[in-house]
């Protein structure tokens, strides 16, 4: 959705996702923006589960990365997550940080 009540953004343009008949095809919307950012909410909250919904709407919004133009920024889980993430070359770039989990 947009509107001046919206405070923070998630990626929802050609999002990979599975498909009938064990595909995977590109969808856009907010069905594809609302589990991006349900996802970065449960890493903050398994890394962190002290914080309470205040805190993490805080945390959210005060690590979410600036966009070019007007408008909201997006949501960076990694910076979320206090990790360090490399800075985008261009504003004009989708940038989405890759969290690598292992040893």
């Amino acid at each position: 959705t947009r509107g001046p009540w919206v405070q923070v953004s998630a990626p929802g343009e050609e999002i990979v996702s599975t498909v009938p008949e064990g595909r995977y095809g590109t969808w856009s919307g907010t069905s594809m923006a609302a589990p991006n950012a349900a996802g970065a909410v449960a890493l903050l909250r398994s890394a962190d589960p002290g914080l309470d919904a205040g805190a993490v709407v805080d945390r959210m919004m005060s690590s979410a990365q600036a966009l070019c133009g007007d408008g909201p920024g997006r949501i960076d889980a990694a910076a979320a997550l206090g990790l360090s993430a490399p800075e985008p070359r261009s504003c004009a770039q989708s940038y989405l940080p890759l969290i690598v989990a292992g040893p």
